[in-house]
C-alpha cells in the first residue's frame, strides 16, 4: 500500500473513530505510566518537571487530544519523543507527556490531573489513575501583606491630597498634602482624632501597622486689638512753629495698641504701614514677621506737634473735624486690621463738639479732655419753678455750687457735678421739664450723645478784669475763652450761664460768662430771671 493510501486509511479511520465515540464514549482509551514523581512540592522560585508516557490502548480508534490547562503547569516539547500538542496517537502507539510546573505560577496546591481530552469533544477526556495523579504542593509561599485603609479627611476651607481611601501594605509610609484656601493655613493634623501635628502643609504617615484617619484643620491668625482707635494730643508744650497754640497739658504723650493673635494659627508675615497721618507723628512697632497664638505685639503712635487734617487739608485745629489716619495691619494667613488713629488740639470737632481742654495724663488708652456743643441754645433762665421758662419764674437755691464751694463740688470748676446736683434738685422731670431751665437744656440728647452738662464758670472762661466780686477763674485752666474764643473758634458771642451760682447771693444770682468778638470778654453774676444763651459741655470718651 502506498504513502496515499495509508492516510486515507488513516483519516477514515479517523472519522469513524470520531463518529463512534461522539456517539456515546465518555472517557479516552489513554494508558499513563509515571516517568517521574507525581507527587511533588515546589517553591515559588523553583520549576520542575514531571512525566508521563501516554500510550493509546483502543484497538482500532486514533486519538487526537489537548491538554485540559492547569494554571502554573505547561505541556512541553523538548525531545523527538515527546507528545506535541495537540497530541495524535494512532492505536497501540505513545509519547511522553513532559510537564514543567511553575511555583511562581502557581495559584496553589494542585490535586487531580492532567486531563487528556478529545479536541473536537471536549467533554470527552482521560487522566491517570487517582494513585499516579498529580499532588503538587506549593511550599515556602510569603505570607501575604496585610492590606490597611487609610481614610483621609478635612475641614472647611481647604483641601487634602490624596482624597480618597488609600489602601496600603504593612509597614508603608503615606504622605499627604493640605492646601488651605486663601487666606487661611494649617491648624492642626489629626491621626484618629488625636492631634499628632502643629501647622505644616505636609504630613507623613509611616510603619503603617492598623486601619488609621488621618484629618487636617485649618483657621486663620486674627490680629485683634485691644481698641480699634486712639486719640492722641499734640506735642505742644514749648513754643514751636507748627503748634497753633502752646499749652502745658498739650504733652503729646505716646500711645499703644495692643495686638494679640486671638486666631487658631500662627500669623505669617505680619506687617504694619500707617497712611494719612499727620505731619510729625510717627510710627513704632514690635510685631514682626509672625505671632503666634496668644502672643502680642504693639503699635506705638508718636504725635506731632501738627493735629489730624480735616476733609478740607487743613489740620482741625482751624474749628474742623478730623479725619482718622490708618495703621493698617495684615498677615498672609490672617483677617486683615484698620486702626483709627486721631491727633488733635484745641479747636478740633471730636465727639460732638469743640476740643477746649486735653488730659494727656492718663497712661492707656486715649487722651481725656473736654468738648464743648458747636450749636446753642438762645434765650433760657437759669432756674424753673416748673411752670415754665419765663423770667418771672421763682429762683431756688442749690446748696454747694457756688464759687466758693468745694462739698459736694468744686463748683468753680466741675460744671458736671453742678448740673447734677441741679438735676437732682430739678425732680421729677414731670414737674420739672428739662426744658424749662439752662441745666436741664444739656441733659438732652445732643450729636449723638447724652452725658452733656452745663458749665462752671471756670469752665467757660477766666476773670480778664479781677474786681471785688471775684469768680476765681484764671487763665491758667484750661476754659473756653482762653483756647477756643480767643482762637475765633465757635462763634461765641453774648452771655452764657455757668452752672455755678454766686455765692454772696445764691437765692437770685448766678455767674455768666461774656464772649465778645470784640475781645471784651468777661464774667459776673446776674439774676436767675435773665434769659442767657447755654453752650452744654461734656468729657472725652476714652
Amino acid at each position: 500500500m502506498n504513502l496515499i493510501n495509508k492516510v486515507i486509511v488513516v483519516t477514515a479511520s479517523f472519522f469513524i473513530s470520531v463518529s463512534a465515540q461522539a456517539k456515546g464514549a465518555t472517557r479516552l482509551n489513554i494508558e499513563f505510566t509515571p516517568l517521574t514523581p507525581t507527587n511533588i512540592s515546589i517553591a515559588p522560585t523553583e520549576t520542575k518537571k514531571i512525566e508521563y508516557m501516554v500510550k493509546n490502548k483502543a484497538q482500532k480508534d486514533p486519538q487526537y487530544m489537548v491538554m485540559k490547562e492547569i494554571p502554573g503547569i505547561d505541556q512541553v516539547h523538548y525531545e523527538k519523543d515527546d507528545c506535541e500538542s495537540p497530541i495524535f496517537l494512532l492505536p497501540g502507539h505513545s509519547c511522553k507527556l513532559v510537564l514543567e510546573a511553575k511555583g511562581a505560577e502557581l495559584k496553589g496546591d494542585i490535586f487531580g490531573g492532567p486531563e487528556l481530552c478529545f479536541r473536537l469533544f471536549p467533554l470527552i477526556c482521560s487522566q491517570p489513575p487517582t494513585n499516579i495523579q498529580l499532588a503538587v504542593q506549593l511550599i515556602n509561599q510569603p505570607v501575604p501583606s496585610p492590606e490597611y485603609s487609610i481614610t483621609p479627611i478635612t475641614e472647611e476651607h481647604g483641601s487634602i491630597n490624596p482624597n480618597s481611601v488609600q489602601q496600603v501594605k504593612k509597614g508603608s509610609t503615606v504622605t499627604f498634602t493640605a492646601t488651605p484656601d486663601v487666606g487661611y493655613g494649617v491648624n492642626d493634623w489629626f491621626v484618629d482624632e488625636k492631634r499628632v501635628q502643629k501647622g505644616g502643609n505636609t504630613y507623613q504617615l509611616s510603619n503603617i501597622t492598623t486601619h488609621h484617619t488621618i484629618k487636617v484643620s485649618f483657621g486663620k491668625a486674627t490680629l485683634t486689638p485691644n481698641v480699634s482707635q486712639l486719640s492722641l494730643s499734640v506735642a505742644c508744650t514749648t513754643p514751636n512753629s507748627s503748634c497753633t497754640q502752646v499749652n502745658a497739658a498739650l504733652s503729646g504723650a505716646s500711645r499703644q495698641f495692643i495686638i494679640t493673635n486671638l486666631g487658631s494659627i500662627d500669623a505669617t508675615n505680619v506687617s504694619v504701614d500707617s497712611s494719612d497721618l499727620p505731619k510729625g507723628t510717627r510710627v513704632s512697632t514690635t510685631c514682626s514677621s509672625a505671632l503666634q497664638p496668644n502672643e502680642t505685639c504693639t503699635v506705638t503712635i508718636f504725635p506731632g506737634p501738627v493735629a489730624s487734617n480735616s476733609l478740607e487739608g487743613i489740620p482741625c485745629t482751624s474749628g474742623a473735624q478730623p479725619i482718622p489716619g490708618k495703621i493698617n495691619l495684615t498677615s498672609d494667613n490672617g483677617f486683615s486690621t484698620q486702626l483709627s488713629v486721631f491727633v488733635l488740639g484745641y479747636g478740633c470737632i471730636y465727639q460732638g463738639g469743640y476740643i477746649y481742654s486735653i488730659d494727656d495724663t492718663s497712661v492707656n488708652g486715649s487722651i481725656g479732655g473736654k468738648v464743648v456743643n458747636t450749636s446753642e441754645h438762645e434765650g433760657i433762665i437759669w432756674s424753673s419753678n416748673g411752670s415754665g421758662g419765663a423770667s418771672c419764674d421763682v429762683h431756688y437755691t442749690i446748696h454747694g455750687i457756688n464759687e466758693k464751694s468745694s462739698t459736694p463740688c468744686k463748683a468753680g470748676t466741675n460744671g458736671k457735678c453742678n448740673s447734677k446736683n441741679i438735676l437732682n434738685y430739678y425732680s421729677p422731670v414731670s414737674s420739672y421739664p428739662l426744658t424749662y431751665y439752662a441745666a436741664g437744656l444739656c441733659n438732652m440728647d445732643i450729636e449723638g450723645y447724652s452725658d452733656w452738662y452745663l458749665p462752671a464758670v471756670c469752665e467757660l472762661g477766666y476773670e480778664k478784669h479781677p474786681s471785688s466780686c471775684r469768680s476765681g477763674c484764671v487763665s491758667t485752666q484750661q476754659n473756653i475763652q482762653s483756647n477756643l474764643v480767643e482762637k475765633s473758634i465757635g462763634n461765641f458771642s453774648g452771655y452764657y450761664w455757668s452752672s455755678t451760682e454766686y455765692s454772696n447771693l445764691p437765692l437770685f444770682y448766678a455767674w455768666f460768662q461774656n464772649f465778645s468778638s470784640s475781645g471784651d470778654n468777661f464774667q459776673f453774676y446776674d439774676f436767675k430771671l435773665n434769659q442767657f444763651k447755654v453752650r452744654c459741655s461734656r468729657d472725652l470718651t476714652t
